[in-house]
Formats: C-alpha cells, structure tokens, sequence
C-alpha cells in the first residue's frame, strides 16, 4: 500500500528473515505509512509525534507478519489490512488526547488543531471506501493503479471513488461546510 516498488523478490526474502532486505523494504514502506497515520489521526496537541509512533508500530507488525503473507496477495494490500487495523485500534486513544489537548493548552494549540478537527469532519461524511481512497491519494499520494491494489479494486473504481467522494464535498450545504470554514 505505501510502497511504490514492492520487488516481490525483496518482499520473499525479507520474510524469510534476510535483515537488509526487510530494512530496505521498511525503508520503501515508512514515509508512506507516516503521511497515512498523520493522515488519518491528525495532530495530538501540535505534534504528530503518535502519529508517527503508530507509523513505527505498522512497521514492526509487518515485518512480524510477513512470514504469513500468502502467495496471491499483494504486499501494497497486506501492509494496507495491517495499518487499518491498527490505525482503527489507535483512534479512541489518540482521539482522546487530542480532544483535551487545545481545551487545555495555550490558544495557538486549538487554532492549529482546529484545521484537523475540521477536515476530520468533512471527511466523516464520507464512506469509509470514500475516505481511504481519498487519503491514500491525497495524504499518502498514491496512484489510483497503487490505491486500487492496496484495497483489491480497480484503478478504474479508485478514481470513480475519489470523483464521486469530491462531488459529494463539493454539494455540502453551507453549513456543513462552515464545518471547515477557516
């Protein structure tokens, strides 16, 4: 999913435990996997040090997993199960720290948090096929050929779901944009 070159060659060997191969494939992997975590759960406070962290976690889980990767699956869709899964499991937490930290902290914390709540929000009114299309191509700035393997569709249906998730934000009623309005 967050890779643009998963040589399935270096994908074989880093399973079967071979240490440079699974750190050039980790190195392939985790700017990706930043841009989809810090994507996906915003700041805590002004930082996206958990973000980051859950980044990092994703990255051990894979390569704990990846002996159990099957022959037919794609690496992009096995790294991408994995990150949702732990991104989902992450959330109630992160969200939570994040909803105490501008309350709490100094006024140029909530003016930098509130863009993200924002946005948050927006995309909440979409499908969650809607969303992940929407930030693997934008956030984590994958091709509609890359987006569609990570979720098992089409390039055609990844851009027909990024189109229709665009239009859907582009009839909101001004209220619900008033949501994002700066």
């Amino acid at each position: 999913m967050m890779t643009t070159s998963a040589d399935p060659q270096l994908v074989r060997r880093a399973a079967r435990g071979d240490r440079v191969a699974a750190a050039t494939l980790l190195a392939d992997v985790r700017p990706g996997l930043i841009r989809y975590c810090r994507a996906r759960l915003g700041r805590a406070g002004d930082t996206y040090a958990q973000a980051d962290a859950l980044a990092d976690e994703i990255c051990l889980a894979v390569l704990r997993d990846l002996p159990r990767l099957g022959p037919g699956m794609p690496f992009p869709a096995f790294v991408h199960g994995i990150a949702l899964r732990l991104v989902a499991e992450a959330r109630p937490t992160i969200r939570g720290v994040a909803a105490e930290s501008p309350a709490e902290g100094p006024p140029h914390r909530t003016a930098v948090a509130d863009p993200t709540r924002r946005l948050a929000g927006l995309l909440g009114l979409l499908s969650e096929a809607q969303r992940e299309i929407l930030v693997l191509r934008v956030a984590v700035g994958l091709t509609a050929e890359q987006v569609g393997t990570a979720l098992g569709i089409s390039a055609a249906a990844v851009r027909l779901g990024q189109s229709r998730a665009l239009a859907r934000l582009r009839t909101l009623p001004g209220s619900a944009l008033g949501v994002v309005a700066a």
